[in-house]
């Protein structure tokens, strides 16, 4: 017994020139195949496929800027929406609360600055009060004392930004001290220039140290 691997056929000993046979037999049917695959190739090389006008939308578009998800809104955009639907309100009504509420915090900003001695910069005092002066000197205008958290461990800001930097290791480009901004908002100060890193106040919390 004989396999012959090109026809996947076994040919029986008796029969030593069958393969031979079979192979001139469909040589006809070969070549024509051969020519039908070619023809099938060149066809397929030449076609240009119409112009075809799109579906449309079976759906009404009507109402789809309350769609809950959309590709085309940011995150912060996309979240508003889906606080809306959450809480069971509109977005314009969620917009009008949360400009309503910047007023509010410009407005009693404005007042706490006003109130302060001169010496003490301002600041917003349901977050942060003065304490005493911290182990590195950090003082506060010139009141002699530092700028601490109103939390159950009184921080000092000014120690809490150098330690949260320094546990980071962000680089300094400059070699010097970062500089950082008060921020009446925040529980924590926030670093002045790019390429110094900063915790939101979620993590700050976990992070909190005695200065």
């Amino acid at each position: 017994m004989v396999f012959q691997p090109y026809l996947g056929l076994l040919c029986f000993q008796p029969y030593p020139g069958l393969f031979g046979h079979i192979m001139v037999e469909s040589t006809p049917t070969r070549e024509r195949l051969a020519a039908l695959e070619d023809a099938i190739a060149r066809a397929q090389d030449a076609f240009v496929p119409p112009d075809l006008a799109g579906p449309e939308p079976e759906v009404d578009p009507q109402g789809e800027a309350d769609w809950l998800y959309s590709s085309d809104r940011d995150y912060l955009t996309q979240n508003l929406y889906y606080q809306a639907r959450k809480t069971g309100r509109t977005v314009a009504e969620l917009h009008v609360e949360a400009e309503a509420v910047r007023r509010t915090q410009a407005e009693e900003w404005a007042m706490m600055q006003a109130a302060f001695p001169a010496g003490c910069p301002p600041y917003n005092t349901t977050r942060h009060k003065l304490g005493s002066l911290c182990k590195r000197g950090h003082e506060w205008g010139t009141t002699g004392q530092s700028l601490r958290s109103n939390r159950k461990i009184p921080t000092c800001l000014y120690c809490h930004a150098e330690d949260n930097a320094a546990r980071r290791r962000t680089p300094d480009p400059g070699g010097a001290s970062p500089q950082w901004v008060y921020d009446p908002t925040r529980s924590y100060l926030k670093p002045a220039q790019p390429g110094w890193g900063e915790l939101d106040d979620a993590s700050d919390d976990a992070a909190e140290g005695e200065a």
